[in-house]
């Protein structure tokens, strides 16, 4: 099922005055989009010590906060795909310590974490096809940043990595990194819109 630009509207608004039904729809709707970030998570080897299911739970809770955090301002896939990482990492504790997930200690690289992947469904592989088109875009803009700033962004939502952690493997202060960051998201806004 595809809905257009003012169904997806007309569905949040409903499912945002409480309309069980279509609460049921959007959080229906968008579980595609779910699982496939899912999916690219586990594949990265990102939080490996929950399950699929675990995961996808943390996923379905992340739909239904979508229906009141989300504004009409930014693309709707890249909130949900936001407050989904968002809501692992809140739950990503054992006894009470943050689980540190392994990371790359290499030169930072792009690659394509799109290709090969099965899926069963048609709307799964629309899922798929909007993301990586995202993608896509959003890699082209990001190749428009200089070299710090792209590294910057890479390390803080890609590689999950704190501001300090980013200063300290790029070999740059905490302040340049925080700069760095601004400026690049404020240059992503502006070829965006």
């Amino acid at each position: 099922m595809k809905l257009n630009e003012e169904q997806f509207k007309e569905l949040l608004k409903q499912a945002r005055n409480g309309n069980q039904i279509a609460i049921s729809h959007f959080i229906e709707y968008n579980t595609p989009v779910a699982k496939y970030t899912i999916d690219m998570l586990h594949l990265a080897g990102k939080y490996i010590n929950y399950t699929k299911d675990e995961l996808m739970g943390m996923a379905i809770f992340a739909i239904y906060k979508s229906i009141s955090t989300y504004n009409d301002t930014n693309n709707y896939n890249n909130h949900l795909i936001y407050l989904i990482r968002s809501e692992i990492k809140n739950h990503n504790t054992t006894n009470g310590s943050i689980v540190k997930q392994p990371r790359k200690e290499d030169k930072i690289t792009y690659t394509d974490e799109f290709k090969n992947e099965p899926y069963d469904d048609v709307d799964s592989l629309q899922a798929k096809d909007d993301l990586r088109h995202l993608k896509e875009v959003l890699m082209c803009y990001m190749n428009k940043l200089t070299d710090n700033e792209r590294n910057v962004l890479k390390s803080l939502y890609f590689d999950e990595l704190s501001n300090r952690e980013t200063a300290i493997q790029l070999k740059l202060s905490d302040a340049y990194v925080s700069n760095l960051h601004r400026a690049g998201l404020i240059k992503l806004r502006k070829f965006m819109v």
